[in-house]
């Protein structure tokens, strides 16, 4: 897998520490923070989560954003 197969979800490549107020504020919709949380858990994990698929289910670039 080339390293720069997508620019999408910065450059990021490892899975990033858990911040566990974020991830607690994503799951309750009724709080105030729910959507700027819920963003931020997905450009903190989208680069890594996509490099797992592409690598440990061999997809392809497009299949790996897909999913």
């Amino acid at each position: 897998m080339a390293r720069r197969d997508t620019t999408i979800g910065g450059e990021a490549w490892d899975f990033p520490s858990t911040i566990w107020s974020i991830v607690l504020n994503a799951k309750n919709k009724t709080t105030a923070e729910y959507q700027k949380s819920l963003n931020k858990l997905v450009s903190m994990y989208w680069k890594p989560v996509y490099r797992y698929i592409r690598i440990a289910w061999d997809r392809s670039n497009e299949d790996s954003k897909d999913l």
